[in-house]
């Protein structure tokens, strides 16, 4: 999309806002206008979004290991709530559903540490 393209839709936002304290119909005429949609999104965002995919596995296993520190100091509710958590990251790691629910039953942080580091 063009510069001045975005400076127009900017100008009719700031326009409508100070005249009546809404700025979707200015919003949605450029849109339909300039044929802008707002699912279009620049290099830095595809980019960002890439790498985050690409790096989606070891996102999991950080935030797992984070996890399991939390599990070792919780109980009761929190200690639930952790499970929850934790079941989603070990899931994006690529742990299978049967071996997530046995770790969950055995409630062992010191046995799911020891799985974890073999990631590493």
């Amino acid at each position: 999309m063009r510069q001045s393209h975005l400076r127009q839709i900017r100008t009719a936002r700031s326009q409508n806002r100070t005249e009546n304290g809404s700025f979707l119909v200015a919003t949605f005429s450029a849109i339909l206008h300039y044929g802008v949609t707002m699912t279009e999104r620049t290099r830095h965002q595809e980019k960002i979004i890439k790498n985050y995919y690409e790096n989606r596995d070891s996102i999991g296993l950080q935030k797992a290991q984070e996890a399991v520190t939390e599990l070792y100091l919780s109980e009761g509710k929190k200690r639930a709530q952790v499970w929850k958590r934790l079941t989603s990251h070990l899931a994006k790691i690529g742990l299978k559903e049967d071996q997530i629910a046995k770790l969950q039953e055995d409630d062992n942080p010191e046995q799911l540490a020891k799985l974890l580091e073999k990631y590493v």
